[in-house]
């Protein structure tokens, strides 16, 4: 479909709209972790993404309010991400 049109959808159909991201804004390693883990649980991003990209590890790898995340391995991650990129260690947020 062009970028703005008009359409009937029958029963049982489904439009589907991919949008790209933003790009974010600020430090990932900074953003707070139960946003992180809020997006995890959104399948915004994956488990691995938010190790390797925002310093946020997980004590179990369920997607449900069940989900917790492992602080002392976060802190851990966040300053080995930090130290490999050549800054200081951050917090948990």
């Amino acid at each position: 479909m062009p970028p703005i049109a008009s359409t009937d959808l029958q029963a049982g159909e489904q439009l589907l709209h991919l949008l790209s991201g933003g790009g974010g804004y600020g430090d990932p390693l900074q953003r707070e972790v139960e946003r992180v883990r809020e997006d995890v649980l959104s399948g915004f991003i994956s488990f691995e993404r938010a190790r390797d990209v925002y310093g946020v590890v997980f004590a179990n790898a369920e997607l449900s309010d069940g989900l917790s995340v492992d602080k002392s391995a976060t802190e851990r991650q966040r300053a080995s991400l930090s130290a490999a990129r050549g800054k200081s260690a951050v917090g948990t947020g």
